[in-house]
């Protein structure tokens, strides 16, 4: 049945006409009404985890996600355990009530149900989890911190599919008109690809963009998935694109307190005739950006090489980038379904290359081979030695920066210990100090401690930079910008104006240039 309800997916997805599509339609519909009808322990046992209809999920997620989940689904979610000790339970009910209920916080041995049982006197799993999960939300102490104690408890959830719509049987986004596949396209021309213009985001109310919103988290928490951009996600944030062919891509930015230091990461996820395919992300640094994507079983024997590089389109034509990059994991690097579906290939064929030079060479010949003789297959051992390596694909020679984000953090790292005796409080008060006399740090907004935050990064970045007091008044404003961008404004206009300005793009590449030199 598993097999069979992913087969019917895969052509409500990719129909070959409207007859194909119809008859898929109508069956997963039929096991709906056949699941919800038939309650037998075995079958739902059976079932478990298969993410159909009527049927349960039991999985640890995170507190955001499992907060959304309560307040999205009440009725169909509840605990189920946590793995946690007596111990880790009380320190952390110990941190979350007030310290005069020490009787039910820290008293005997109990497990987390019963704790909560004799804390709020709930009985239900149902009733326990959502009190506890509103214990959290009105607490005080920092989102960070609660995060950290919600996974120090090492909670299980269990999720009935009981909502209309809401499994991987029926979950859609609506369309309008089903796109029926004459074929299915292999690119020739992958750079041709991404140099078509995408058009602008489809219009979403803020209704829509929720409704969006709920339809991604489900999709990957049905196969037992988070990604940050979606399980922080800021639905301001949200863009949602036609590229044809009934494909659409939605981009998810995160929530301000939640974005990373210097890098963006941007999520995905595609939908083909409404149905949630493919989803990844993208972690973008001026023109660079590190990029993934991961397509669901049911759909990967579609036009999987035309699809990503929709994907690689959008981050080309919305975001600027020109130099993507794909880490190892993706073909195969502590991944072996990615070794054995020689997945290098598939990234290789598109046009990225090992970045290790010696590998590359390795490889070229073993694409000879491989295209002189239809049946030869690259050996496992050969895919394991070129996960020693990134894959890139410049697809200009002009693009920027020539080096990762990481490269910086490990210059400002190095900085603080040589400097300010490894502390990284003098070290923030004296970068401050000097970001104040150049830039007028007044206009930025502190009251937020994310805030706060994003200024002491941003200056011990700029700490590095020596001539910074000779730049421009425009260059000095335009830097002040970017920090305003990254506190409070749209990460989008945040990546645009950061690789606009070219100031700072050179003093940091002399920055690392200088560094590797003394190296």
């Amino acid at each position: 049945m598993k097999d069979y309800h992913d087969l019917l997916l895969s052509y409500c997805a990719f129909p070959f006409n409207k007859k194909i599509h119809s008859l898929a339609t109508a069956e997963l519909e039929r096991i709906t009404g056949f699941l919800s009808n038939n309650t037998s322990k075995a079958k739902q046992t059976t079932l478990m985890g298969s993410g159909m209809a009527q049927t349960e999920l039991i999985c640890s997620y995170s507190r955001a996600i499992t907060q959304w989940l309560v307040k999205t689904f009440p009725g169909s979610v509840e605990l189920e355990g946590c793995e946690a000790s007596n111990d880790d339970i009380i320190n952390v009910f110990h941190l979350l009530l007030p310290a005069v209920e020490f009787e039910v916080s820290t008293q005997r041995t109990l497990t987390l149900g019963s704790r909560i049982k004799l804390a709020s006197g709930y009985q239900k799993p149902g009733d326990q989890l959502a009190w506890l999960m509103q214990v959290f939300e009105e607490n005080q102490l920092d989102n960070h911190v609660k995060d950290q104690l919600f996974h120090q408890l090492k909670i299980f959830s269990r999720w009935r599919l009981d909502y209309q719509g809401f499994n991987k049987t029926l979950l859609r986004l609506p369309v309008q008109k089903i796109w029926y596949q004459d074929n299915f396209i292999k690119p020739e021309n992958s750079l041709r690809i991404l140099q078509q213009k995408t058009g602008s985001p489809l219009p979403l109310s803020a209704g829509n963009k929720k409704f969006l919103l709920d339809l991604m988290r489900a999709s990957l928490a049905f196969s037992y998935r988070e990604t940050d951009p979606l399980t922080f996600a800021d639905e301001d944030e949200i863009e949602l694109f036609d590229l044809g062919r009934g494909l659409r891509i939605a981009l998810v930015g995160m929530e301000k307190r939640k974005r990373l230091s210097l890098e963006s990461y941007i999520g995905y996820m595609a939908f083909k005739n409404g149905l949630p395919i493919a989803y990844g992300g993208g972690w973008l640094w001026g023109q660079r950006c590190k990029i993934g994507i991961n397509i669901y079983p049911p759909f990967r024997r579609g036009e999987s090489a035309w699809l990503f590089c929709q994907v690689l389109r959008i981050y080309y034509q919305y975001f600027g980038c020109r130099h993507f990059i794909v880490k190892p994991y993706q073909y195969g690097k502590g991944n072996p379904e990615g070794l054995k579906s020689g997945a290098f290939w598939f990234y290789y064929k598109l046009g990225f290359r090992p970045r290790e030079h010696t590998i590359q060479q390795e490889a070229a010949r073993e694409w000879t081979k491989t295209r002189a003789n239809k049946k030869y297959r690259t050996g496992l051992n050969t895919l394991q030695r070129f996960t020693a390596s990134n894959m890139e694909w410049k697809t200009s020679e002009q693009s920027f920066p020539r080096f990762d984000a990481s490269v910086l953090s490990r210059v400002i790292s190095n900085s603080i210990n040589k400097n300010y005796g490894r502390s990284r409080k003098k070290a923030i008060a004296a970068s401050l100090n000097k970001m104040k006399t150049i830039l007028p740090l007044e206009n930025l907004r502190r009251q937020i401690l994310f805030q706060g935050r994003v200024i002491e990064n941003w200056s011990l970045l700029t700490g590095l930079i020596d001539d910074i007091a000779q730049w421009t008044p425009g260059q000095k404003k335009k830097l002040l910008q970017l920090v305003q961008l990254k506190q409070a404004g749209k990460e989008r206009d945040f990546i645009i104006q950061l690789q606009k300005h070219r100031r700072l793009w050179k003093s940091l590449q002399d920055i690392v240039e200088t560094v590797k030199g003394g190296n």
